[in-house]
């Protein structure tokens, strides 16, 4: 399949010609995310980032196998759309969404902006395989602003949050969902008690063994996070 490819600053798009009018956006929403990582992160210098936007499910689980190297199952998870490796980065292309995934194409820059964040905290990390979905995809979905809209898409949130059906820390630990539900609320809380400097001491010297940084065994983290969490609920209505 022939790509071409766009470069703009330190942020390199390859495209299928389908996909011409995407690149722009594409290159804004990389460098957008970047930005607003780098910035939260107080990195003065990074690399760049290679993306690629495929056409198609198939063309993206070969890219993903042939550029991120990674072995992942075929065909890919429908919620699966775009997935980092180092400082490359391979995207379904929006356009294929509908049919091929579960997102709608109104959330590319949201989903783009989440992947910097993913590809910032990978530079940084100590070892990145070892550190626990909750935390980075929380890291993620919070930094991205993807949290604002979420009690929109997962109404049982706000509603467990006002039942008092907060799931246990240790259950959101073994439970990929509750990673993805619930991960960015504890990154939020630990943010707001401890501090952004935390957070970035966090994700550079730590891949397992988080809570035990702030002091915090899981149980005693888990109540303290619990009795916040009805402090959230304005912020998701």
């Amino acid at each position: 399949m022939e790509y071409s490819a766009l470069t703009r600053g330190i942020i390199t798009v390859e495209f299928t010609l389908p996909d011409e009018q995407l690149v722009s956006d594409t290159l804004t929403y990389l460098s957008e995310g970047l930005n607003s990582s780098m910035d939260y992160f107080q990195v003065g210098s990074f690399p760049g980032i290679h993306a690629v936007i495929t056409p198609n499910r198939n063309e993206f689980d070969r890219c993903v196998r042939d550029i991120l190297h990674l072995d992942i199952e075929i065909p890919s998870n429908p919620g699966r759309v775009a997935l980092p490796q180092k400082t490359d980065l391979v995207v379904l292309s929006p356009r294929a969404w509908k049919e091929e995934s579960i997102y709608d194409p109104g959330c590319y820059r949201g989903v783009l902006h989440h992947e910097t964040v993913h590809i910032l905290e990978e530079y940084l990390s100590p070892n990145i395989e070892e550190v626990p979905r909750w935390w980075s995809e929380g890291l993620a979905i919070y930094l991205s602003g993807q949290w604002v809209t979420l009690s929109r898409e997962e109404p049982e949130l706000v509603e467990c949050i006002e039942r008092g059906e907060i799931p246990s820390f240790t259950g959101m630990l073994q439970d990929v969902r509750l990673s993805y539900l619930w991960g960015w609320t504890c990154v939020m809380y630990i943010e707001l008690i401890y501090g952004q400097k935390m957070v970035n001491t966090l994700v550079r010297e730590c891949s397992q063994n988080f809570l035990a940084k702030l002091g915090e065994t899981d149980s005693s983290f888990e109540e303290k996070w619990n009795r916040w969490l009805p402090l959230l609920k304005s912020a998701l209505k």
